[in-house]
């Protein structure tokens, strides 16, 4: 697990709903995260929560690891270690 200044980045699972014939949609904690649009003879494109294209891929299952991938870089889910208190 990756640390980012005493706080433990955690991972996290993309909820993938089917729009449409040929559109899926992921979010997180509904939340929107991005999509994947099919094209038949041209494979998968998947884009980010704000829009941006990232990229072409062969398989559903590779456009949904860039879409997570995205998400994460874009908005790590954070949480903070809890701090003992010392009374006096």
């Amino acid at each position: 697990m990756s640390v980012l200044s005493g706080v433990e980045a955690v991972p996290f699972d993309l909820r993938w709903l089917q729009a449409d014939d040929d559109v899926f949609v992921a979010t997180h904690e509904g939340e929107y995260a991005g999509f994947i649009a099919v094209a038949p003879a041209a494979g998968y494109f998947a884009h980010g929560a704000r829009g941006e294209r990232l990229g072409k891929y062969r398989t559903r299952a590779l456009a949904q690891d860039a879409v997570q991938h995205a998400r994460a870089k874009t908005r790590p889910i954070l949480r903070a270690k809890a701090r003992k208190m010392v009374r006096r």
